[in-house]
Parts: C-alpha cells; sequence; structure tokens
C-alpha cells in the first residue's frame, strides 16, 4: 500500500491565494509568509496615471491581477496554517479538474510571467477576456530579444499589437511586440466546407485530364453533373455525348462525381455549379492530384490547344503545432502538384510562364486604396508580397493576364527567350516563397484564407 507524504516532504508548488473579507493583498502577503512551509509569496505592482478632479495627473499604484497573491508552497501544510491561524485567503481552485483540486501554475510559466513582468511591467495589460475569447487569433512565437522562444496568441488591442499569453485563469497581454521578429505556428490546416468542394471539384477535374480532356475538362464537368445520379452510376444509361466519358471512370472516380453532384445539389439553392468550377484549362498553381495519367516524380508536360502545361512534383515539408498547450510540433511531408503554364508570344518572340493565381488575385482588385495596402506591405515585412504586386522585381516576376484556351488567366508570370529548366524552377520557387509568406505574417490573415483557392492544402 502507498504510504502517505510527510507534511515536510510534500513537494513546492506555485498556487494562487484570493484574498477575502476586504483583505489587502499585502497584509496577505505578509501573513502567509510566516508560514515555514511557504517558500515565498508574490503578488506584482502595477503603476498607472490617474486623472484627478483637478486637471492634474498621478501616478497610482495598485495590483496587476486584484485580491490576487502568488504562494510557492507545499500544499498540505499550509491548508492547515490558514485554517489554524484564520488566514483571510483561500486556494484558487481548478475549474478544469472533475474534483477541487487547488489550481497549479509550472514552474517554468511562474518565471515566465515573473521575467515578463519585472522587465515590462509598465507595457503589461490584465485583460477581463479569457484566453478561450483568442481560440481564432494566430499563435505566434517571439524569435529573438529578451523573451525568444515566448509564444502566445497575436491581437491588435486599442491600436497596438499584443503577444496574449495565460497565467493561471488570468490573460496578460505584452504591448509592443512588432519590435520583435515572430513565427506564426500554425495548427493543422481545418478545411472549410468550401476548401473541401473546391479540392474535390478539382479531383474530379483531375480525372478527366487523366483521360486527356485537358482543354474542355471544365465544360465537360458541368455536363456530367447536370445528369442523375442514376446515369453516372450506370454508363449505358447517360447521354450519348457522355456515355463514352463516364465508361472510362473507375468505379472510385464515379464516386467522387457523385460525392460532388450531392454536395452541389444540396447547396444548389445557394450557388449554381457553374460559378464553382473554374473555367480555366490550367488548374491551380499546388493541387494534391496531378491529373496525368501516371506517376510524376519530377516533372511531365502536357499540351493543350494554346500553351503546354509543366506539372512539377512538389514534396513540401510543413511544421504543424501540436496543442496549443504544448510545445510540440509534428512535422508532414506531402506531394503537392505545381502547375505552370507555358505559352509562345510571337509578337515579342517571348515565352510567358505562369502559374495560376486567379481566384486569389480577384480579392486584390476588389480593394479601394491598394496604394495604403502596398504601404502595409512594407510596414508589416511582406518585401515579397509587395515587389509582385507592384511588378518592381529586377527579375520580371509579376501578376499579368493571359489568355489560355479561351479564358483569361491570372497568375504570378516570368518572361523568357526560351522556358529553361531554371526558369521553370524559379518561377515555381517564388510562387513558394509567397505562399509561405502570406502563411507566415500575422498581417495576412484574409490572404491566408484566399490562399487555399492556390494552393489545397491537405
Amino acid at each position: 500500500m502507498r504510504q502517505p507524504i510527510p507534511p515536510s516532504q510534500q513537494p513546492m508548488k506555485w498556487y494562487v491565494l484570493n484574498t477575502e473579507n476586504g483583505t489587502r493583498e499585502r497584509e496577505l502577503r505578509e501573513r502567509i509568509e510566516q508560514c515555514p512551509d511557504v517558500s515565498e509569496a508574490y503578488y506584482p505592482l502595477t503603476k498607472r496615471t490617474k486623472r484627478l478632479k483637478n486637471g492634474e495627473t498621478t501616478t497610482v499604484t495598485h495590483p496587476l491581477i486584484p485580491s490576487t497573491v502568488f504562494v510557492r508552497c507545499s500544499l498540505i501544510p499550509v491548508r492547515r496554517y490558514i485554517t489554524d491561524y484564520t488566514i483571510p485567503g483561500s486556494f484558487i481552485l481548478d475549474s478544469t479538474r472533475d474534483y477541487h483540486s487547488p489550481m497549479v501554475i509550472p514552474d517554468s510559466d511562474m518565471r515566465e510571467f515573473r521575467q515578463l513582468w519585472d522587465n515590462y511591467n509598465e507595457q503589461i495589460l490584465c485583460l477581463n477576456n479569457s484566453y478561450e475569447t483568442f481560440r481564432n487569433c494566430d499563435i505566434v512565437t517571439i524569435n529573438n530579444g529578451l523573451f525568444q522562444g515566448m509564444r502566445g496568441k497575436f491581437k491588435e488591442i486599442r491600436h497596438d499589437y499584443k503577444l496574449i499569453v495565460q497565467v493561471g485563469t488570468w490573460t496578460l497581454a505584452l504591448s509592443n511586440i512588432q519590435r520583435y521578429t515572430l513565427t506564426v505556428n500554425c495548427s493543422r490546416p481545418k478545411n472549410t466546407e468550401q476548401d473541401m468542394l473546391f479540392q474535390l471539384i478539382d479531383k474530379c477535374l483531375s480525372h478527366l485530364h487523366a483521360l486527356g480532356h485537358v482543354d474542355n475538362a471544365p465544360a465537360l464537368l458541368r455536363l456530367i453533373l447536370s445528369t442523375t445520379s442514376k446515369e453516372i452510376r450506370h454508363a449505358d444509361n447517360a447521354d450519348s455525348s457522355i456515355r463514352p466519358i463516364l465508361a472510362r471512370h473507375t468505379d472510385a472516380q464515379q464516386s467522387d462525381l457523385l460525392t460532388l453532384s450531392d454536395n452541389l445539389l444540396m447547396r444548389r439553392k445557394k450557388v449554381e455549379y457553374d460559378t464553382q468550377i473554374p473555367s480555366s484549362p490550367l488548374r491551380p498553381f499546388l493541387t494534391i492530384h496531378s491529373g496525368y495519367d501516371g506517376d510524376i516524380t519530377t516533372s511531365v508536360e502536357v499540351t493543350h490547344r494554346d500553351f503546354t502545361e509543366i506539372i512539377t512534383r512538389e514534396d513540401i515539408t510543413e511544421t504543424f503545432l501540436v496543442s496549443e498547450q504544448t510545445d510540440k510540433t509534428r512535422e508532414e511531408t506531402n506531394p503537392y502538384y505545381a502547375h505552370v503554364a507555358v505559352k509562345h508570344d510571337d509578337s515579342t518572340n517571348l515565352y510567358t510562364l505562369l502559374t495560376n493565381w486567379t481566384d486569389f488575385y480577384s480579392y486584390y482588385t476588389t480593394l479601394d486604396d491598394k496604394q495604403k495596402f502596398h504601404d502595409k506591405l512594407l510596414q508589416y515585412g511582406s518585401p515579397l508580397f509587395h515587389s509582385i504586386l507592384t511588378a518592381t522585381r529586377p527579375d520580371g516576376i509579376r501578376f499579368r493576364t493571359l489568355q489560355l484556351g479561351g479564358e483569361e488567366v491570372t497568375g504570378i508570370s516570368i518572361e523568357a527567350e526560351a522556358p529553361t529548366p531554371s526558369v521553370i524552377r524559379h518561377l515555381i520557387d517564388t510562387s513558394r516563397q509567397l505562399c509561405e509568406e502570406i502563411i507566415g505574417n500575422t498581417h495576412l490573415l484574409p490572404w491566408r484564407r484566399h490562399l487555399s483557392t492556390v494552393w489545397f492544402r491537405i
């Protein structure tokens, strides 16, 4: 049978005491410090400027977290001490546990909090909001300076960008964190209903591309979806124009078509599938399915009516945050396929290479003040995005609109005398770098959402 730990050998941990009966924090600290099983009692004080009735200002000192004292002690003997000596305070309970147990603050969290407080006490706010309030904010890590390695939520509060951290049940905000370099810690992307629809449409288009329908795949997909589920399941019952196409689909591919048909049928009251299926014969920049009938180890060429498509396999390694409560991350390497259009211009005798960012770029066209947005890109550390949008890159890479298969496609492009492998690689790498810049920048959250139309992340 396990023997209980003697009171004198109880481990020292940080707990939180709440004052009672109007007791001041200082009084509670002084009385609890007299207990031999308390190694330290601590409550942070902050200074704030207060305006008096006569218009003058004065500086007042008050606790950062009212009615609270942090105590490092052995729990059992201190509980007895509070009862025996009628100390006006009680342990705050941990609301996340099923049974009534005092809340414990890990030593690492307490060290981080005190380091934060000792150096920047005038720039820390204790927020009334719970930490859960900021669940949709970016999780960022400070990469340099005194607080290197500190992680929290990134949020603009009172026209200042702050790092939101949690200490026990309290939510604190550190001001002016823009002076540090920050890394966005991405959790595994949660595909929205719209994202999954994009992926499903692209998957069905890739089946048609693999069957050789590289130019008219969007039109064929619309035609197929206009048939009934019974006709999709039994190609012999379908219209003669699509019967040969359906007959070449495997059971798994027919299942994808049925799933897409059912999905769009449920959404038809809100949106017609004609607006969801892209018309461009060039698929988005990075997709999950190649659209090529066979394995792609490096790259392949696919011939279209008026351009050549280069499909390149890109094995992309991403680091995901496993849990917001821990520092654990997980790396995943997944295969994606980059699509590049190569078109020759007889008038200039140059080749134009382009990756499809049409839906992404359409958001940019809706901005009222583009110059203001350009200035913010430079201010917020997005030089690549800025240089591509403003066409100021020395290598000539910029957003350009190109006619492909009778459709206008806007994307990141470059002109060259010949579509050499090095030029293709440079365009793909630049497009990837822009994806990474958008994902890693805390100020580009709206653009990160639109990036789902360019990079169909798994």
